[in-house]
């Protein structure tokens, strides 16, 4: 089986060498100026383009810096070329030279432009393939020749200054890209797969680049990078989808469909899947995903997941549709839309499994629990949501609905022992339950305000923004649960248990927040405004929570052989909480500009809010009828950097500094204690305190805005300290119940870190993404075990290096690695406890032939921790797709998974002074043969007349 792994990388490898050599060429490199030829003025971002001169082939372009500047490197030697510079409003300028290999260098020296819109009449010249037109980037995309099935993914990854990372991170000189829109419009959802995976590169008109800012009154730090694919007008409607279907061995099976259109106005998409081998769509976004066009299954992230407990069969289907009601209307100032999705889900899942737990005590004293258990749970789940969008340049309204209903019905048991350091066995615990629930949620959001962030308007008063969101839950549940508890320490110590639950719970919550921006318009007078320069704004955030349960729960009598009710555990109760919280900002910000040079800003902001809140809680139970009221004076500060250098580099940072308070809720302070939970009891604290967080965050990122080599890095740190946290102390006895209860202790601390880097190379047809990344986390937290104080420390640290190779079209190779190691301190016993685990994941694909391509995937993991045997595991699966038909539109895939067979279902776990080993039924070795159609028409239909 090795042998056949390293023949499929080595055809991989050959391919790639292959096509290294191919596109091995000695290069030269051109450099210039570009100037106004009236004035003497330079013209930054005007384009240069090189074509071959002997067939008008593009082979390279650039927009001047702000200087007006130029080089371009890669250029081929002693080959006639044509250089044509252009600028909006000016000629274009063309220049027919060749660079001597002797020389290597080509200096144009300085070119002047002359103004006039009309061209040389002896010479076509087509559109430049890149250009700006205003703040705006714009791509031609016919100047770049693609596959006649290609499709805008295959454009993105040739136009310089954008990326597609392994991740599916879009950047543009390093900037991530917040939006791709299609028309001005989001495109099923926002999903960028879905534009970027189907739309055929054809369809295509422009690419274009432009920064948004997020708030027009505040500057160029708070802005975002969107895309918009703008398509020709004879595309701007199009069908295309899948249909697939597959079996295997062991009676595997899996099915998929999605069938979407749209039109300028209108967006339909139906989705679809059922399968047994533990592939599992968390979100609409999944499924249509998997659904595109050149989307390949063995690098996605829709596949069978193989460390799932248990093995589950599903269905799941829905859609996702907008209706836009303006003709050439947009998602930022010119909206009139209707939109929404459904999603439904049914899914059955089998389990079976043992767990090794010890927990550490004093030193050479320790307690083991091992336990068998089995469940089948079957759950069915229904979610909606619709919204309607009205904007206009002054005005703005959203409604956002949404409902949810889920109902599911199992049964599990489970049997355990207790022992003790000695191997002698403390107690025995069976149980075993049935229950059946459901639940239902519905809400609403409405948004109301002239905050549009649309244009920007430096006249303009105090903005505003109204938020109200209402939430109602509802919930009932019945379960029957035994519990057989036998103490071999001391007999009188027995338990049973036959209990039957019956519980019904309510909840409504309303928030309404309110904004005001530009109030220094109101507060101050002119002279004051352009002397003080502040920005000021109020805000007020209140909600209101309701909630009700009724509880009933019953014992069953073995005289009588019926339910008896329990007077201790079945309750009727209501609570209420409320908080309102008014605050103040005040912020100032200095900037420095040099026009196509350089901007610089520093900003200021000081919050200051005033937290109230009540809770009130009334119970059948007198010692649950409590209320509680809390205030705090809550400041916070904000001191922001940015730097943005032209054609160069863009740096920005932050220093935050925050309060939180957390309030203790009924079921800490005083909850109904069932005593049927033998192996671990919980009691509550009515002495317990609110919690105040004081938390300090640091961010510093950088980007080039290199065109061609992106490159990009940046740290954010964040480390807080609470005052009285709500945390456990917690007894064990001797033959291996668990009691708690609650307490504040005396503080914890968090720190965590992170350092990314992001580093990307185009060399032709090679695509290289690097992405490493660093991560550091620690929490100190004080405690109690069996009435002594104990401080709990842990750390984790590790790195994670993710590295995409491409040559486009025909190779890819994803390389990752996982490495992590965590630390638990316990002081009560003076022990440690470590654990290390380590994932490598490879995946290849390659285009052995046109059409056909070789995928396979492998992750090998390596898990180690204190007191529990190694974990080593290789999971390897590989496939091969065959695509055929004119457009490429009809596949058929052999797969096979986990070749090796050696995914076991063991998995470890250590935190604090608890070690885990845990072994469950999983996913196994299976050969799965599917078929798939994609349907694909792009066309528009000819006005009528």
């Amino acid at each position: 089986m090795k042998s056949v792994l390293s023949l499929c990388f080595l055809v991989m490898i050959a391919v790639t060498t292959k096509a290294q050599k191919k596109d091995t060429v000695i290069t030269g490199s051109i450099h210039g100026n570009v100037k106004d030829s009236a004035y003497d003025f330079v013209l930054p971002a005007a384009t240069i383009a090189v074509y071959r001169a002997a067939d008008s082939t593009l082979l390279t372009f650039q927009l001047t810096d702000g200087l007006g500047d130029f080089h371009i490197e890669k250029v081929p030697l002693d080959i006639p070329l044509k250089v044509v510079v252009t600028f909006m409003g000016y000629q274009p300028h063309i220049i027919k030279t060749t660079i001597p290999k002797a020389v290597a260098k080509l200096d144009l020296k300085v070119i002047n432009m002359e103004r006039g819109a009309h061209t040389l009449k002896d010479v076509v010249i087509t559109r430049p393939p890149v250009e700006m037109n205003g703040d705006t980037l714009e791509f031609n995309a016919d100047a770049f020749r693609l596959d006649s099935n290609a499709v805008i993914e295959d454009l993105f990854k040739r136009l310089p200054g954008i990326t597609v990372w392994g991740d599916g991170v879009v950047t543009v000189n390093g900037r991530t890209v917040n939006k791709i829109l299609v028309d001005g419009k989001e495109f099923f959802g926002g999903n960028i797969n879905m534009a970027l995976q189907n739309i055929p590169k054809q369809a295509v008109d422009k690419i274009q680049v432009y920064q948004r800012a997020t708030d027009p009154s505040q500057p160029v730090q708070d802005s975002t990078t969107d895309i918009n694919i703008k398509l020709k007008k004879g595309w701007k409607t199009g069908k295309f989808g899948k249909i697939s279907a597959g079996a295997g061995s062991d009676e595997r099976y899996e099915a998929d469909l999605m069938l979407s259109a749209y039109t300028s106005k209108s967006q339909l998409a139906v989705v679809g899947a059922t399968n047994n081998i533990n592939k599992n769509a968390g979100s609409l976004n999944e499924l249509l995903e998997n659904g595109s066009y050149k989307s390949f299954s063995g690098l996605g992230s829709y596949k069978p997941d193989f460390r799932q407990r248990g093995i589950r069969k599903s269905l799941s289907g829905g859609l996702i549709f907008r209706q836009d009601f303006l003709e050439g209307g947009n998602d930022y100032n010119n909206q009139n839309t209707l939109g929404g999705s459904s999603k439904i889900d049914q899914g059955t899942t089998t389990n079976l499994g043992s767990t090794l737990q010890t927990t550490l005590l004093t030193e050479g004293q320790s307690q083991t629990v091992h336990s068998n258990n089995s469940s089948v749970n079957t759950q069915t789940g229904m979610d909606g949501s619709a919204y309607y969008n009205l904007g206009t340049d002054k005005r703005v309204l959203r409604a956002n609905a949404t409902a949810g209903y889920t109902t599911g019905q199992g049964s599990s048991s489970n049997t355990s022992s207790t022992f003790n350091a000695k191997n002698e066995v403390l107690s025995n615990n069976n149980n075993s339950n049935i229950n059946t629930n459901n639940h239902r949620n519905l809400g609403l959001d409405l948004t109301f305000g002239n905050q549009t962030y649309g244009r920007y308007e430096p006249n303009a008063g105090p903005k505003y923004q109204l938020d109200y969101e209402l939430k109602n839950n509802s919930s009932n549940s019945i379960a029957d649960r035994i519990t057989d508890f036998n103490s071999l320490i001391d007999p009188e110590r027995n338990q049973y248990f036959n209990r039957r639950y019956n519980n019904q719970t309510a909840s409504t919550s309303q928030s309404l927040e309110f904004e005001l921006t530009r109030l220094e318009r109101w507060l101050l007078s002119k002279h004051l405004q352009q002397l003080l320069q502040l920005n000021i704004r109020l805000n007020n955030d209140a909600t209101l929570n309701n909630r009700s349960n009724n509880a009933s729960v019953f014992d069953f009598d073995t005289t009588g052989k019926s339910y008896q009710s329990n007077a201790d555990l079945s309750n009727r109760s209501n609570g209420l909480e409320f908080k309102e919280k008014p605050g103040i900002e005040i912020s100032r910000t200095f900037s420095k500009n040099f026009i196509n040079r350089y901007s610089r800003y520093f900003s200021f902001t000081m919050t200051a809010d005033q937290e109230i809140f009540f809770m009130k809680n009334n119970s059948e139970k007198a010692f649950q009828n409590l209320s509680r009221n809390y205030s705090n004076f809550l400041p916070g500060a904000r001191i922001g950097y940015n730097k943005y250098v032209h054609n160069r580099s863009a740096t920005n940072a932050s220093l935050i500094y925050q309060q939180r308070m957390t309030y203790p809720g009924i079921d800490q302070l005083a909850p109904l204690v069932d005593s049927s939970q033998v192996m671990n009891l919980t009691t509550g604290n009515l002495q317990l305190q609110s919690a105040k967080t004081h938390s300090l965050q640091l961010s510093y990122n950088f980007n080039t805005q290199s065109a061609v080599n992106p490159f990009s890095y940046g740290i954010n740190s964040n480390y807080s300290r609470t005052a009285n946290p709500v945390t456990d102390s917690t007894i064990y006895d001797v033959d291996g119940k668990t009691r708690r209860y609650f307490i504040n202790g005396g503080g914890q601390t968090q720190f965590t870190s992170n350092l990314y880097v992001r580093k990307g190379f185009k060399m032709k047809q090679h695509t290289l993404n690097l992405e490493p990344s660093l991560y550091y986390n620690s929490n100190k937290n004080a405690s109690y075990v069996n009435g002594a104080s104990s401080d709990f420390t842990s750390v984790s640290k590790g790195f994670r290096i993710n590295i995409n190779y491409e040559v486009l079209d025909r190779f890819r190779l994803k390389f990752g690695e996982d490495f992590s190691k965590s630390t638990s301190d316990q002081s009560y016993r003076s022990t440690r406890t470590d654990a290390t685990n380590n994932t490598l994941k490879f995946a290849g694909s390659v285009q052995l032939i046109k059409g056909l391509r070789l995928q396979s995937s492998l992750e090998r993991t390596t898990s180690i921790s204190t007191g529990i045997p190694g974990n080593r595991f290789t999971i390897w699966s590989a496939d091969v797709t065959y695509r055929f038909l004119k457009g490429k539109n009809a596949e058929v895939r052999l797969a096979a998974f986990d070749i090796l067979h050696q995914n076991q279902g063991l998995q470890n776990y250590t935190g604090g002074n608890i070690i885990v080993r845990s072994q469950n039924n999983v996913m196994q070795q299976f050969f799965l043969c599917t078929f798939a159609y994609y349907p694909r028409f792009f066309t528009q239909r000819s006005p009528k007349k």
